[in-house]
């Protein structure tokens, strides 16, 4: 799969719903035809959510609010990129990966108010699993 096919697939994906971290992982597997290693498929990662933000996909933890898809995250493209990437080489399993962030593109549903992008999920936040900086459970 070519950079911007899969990016085109995740931009429209996300105008209908909020999608994942791991659609996003799926999608650096395909532009490196399921070969990358570790190293390449953060660079994928980057370079998509990258160009997702740049294609007004918005970037937070999700929200277990009614009515709210996303609590937003506050920072700069590259601040939030830099966040993404340390939390990929920090938790360092795919499989735990989904809730480094969520995406979708505002259907008017998100808070206004935005999170740091390097706090700690707020209590509105709907984690099922999320690792400290020691690596230990922060929600068992």
């Amino acid at each position: 799969m070519e950079f911007q096919e899969a990016l085109d697939y995740i931009v429209e994906y996300a105008r209908s719903t909020v999608i994942p971290f791991d659609v996003v992982w799926d999608g650096a597997e395909e532009i490196s035809n399921l070969e990358g290693s570790f190293e390449e498929l953060c660079r994928n990662v980057i370079d998509l959510i990258s160009a997702m933000i740049d294609n007004h996909v918005d970037v937070g933890y999700l929200s277990r609010m009614p009515g709210e898809d996303l609590i937003l995250w506050e920072g700069s493209k590259l601040e939030i990129l830099r966040k993404i990437d340390g939390d990929m080489r920090r938790i360092a399993e795919p499989d735990d990966f989904i809730n480094i962030c969520w995406f979708v593109i505002d259907r008017g549903r998100n808070a206004k108010r935005r999170v740091p992008f390097d706090s700690d999920p707020p209590p509105e936040a709907s984690i099922a699993y999320w690792v400290g900086e020691d690596g230990m459970d922060l929600d068992g």
